[in-house]
């Protein structure tokens, strides 16, 4: 990708992450870039084609980090001292390069703005930020629940009690205002204690 197209997406994505999509024209982004928008319209067809680059890139690295993650799984059943550790490790690598990562959480701040107006944005929403959450931690529960390292009869329900904590600290701490590192460590905090009386 030449350096003037990538450009135009870091513009775009920042303007979209604090306006939303629907807000922010091509003129807003050529202010930023400060190129012409004939220029825009050589590397790009259209302000969708802009979102359309963002999210593709957000799925291809949502994919690939979840990707590294189940490859861990397996070692969740090796008791369950290890699995906390483990499950600490997937959790950590998680949040720095999903939810803290500065291009994954302004991505996910564009689809929290705009999910109530386009619903391409709001299919991509409800997906990534708890149909493939709750899959992931559902799948986890029951390595636990099959070994038994916890007492779990339903993992479905187990993952929706273990998430709903989850997403009200990711909301309230790293998609409320500027995404700072205090922030993400009051996250962390707040995730690992939840996490440590949630498997007690």
């Amino acid at each position: 990708m030449n350096q003037t197209k990538q450009e135009i997406l870091d513009a775009a994505l920042n303007l979209f992450s604090q306006k939303g999509f629907s807000a922010v024209s091509i003129r807003d982004i050529c202010a930023v870039v400060q190129i012409k928008e004939s220029t825009v319209y050589y590397h790009v067809k259209n302000k969708e084609a802009i979102l359309d680059d963002l999210l593709a890139e957000f799925q291809a690295r949502s994919e690939a980090l979840i990707a590294k993650m189940y490859s861990c799984f397996p070692n969740l059943a090796d008791g369950i001292e290890a699995g906390e550790k483990l499950f600490e490790k997937i959790l950590n690598e998680y949040v720095d390069n999903y939810l803290a990562n500065s291009f994954c959480n302004k991505v996910i701040r564009i689809l929290c703005i705009d999910q109530l107006n386009n619903p391409k944005v709001q299919k991509l929403y409800s997906y990534w930020l708890f149909e493939k959450p709750l899959e992931i931690q559902k799948f986890v529960f029951s390595i636990f629940q099959k070994e038994g390292l916890i007492v779990c009869e339903d993992p479905a329900f187990a993952a929706e009690k273990f998430y709903s904590p989850i997403f009200f600290c990711f909301s309230r701490y790293l998609l409320s205002g500027e995404l700072t590192a205090d922030k993400i460590d009051c996250f962390k905090k707040s995730v690992f204690r939840h996490m440590g009386e949630f498997l007690k």
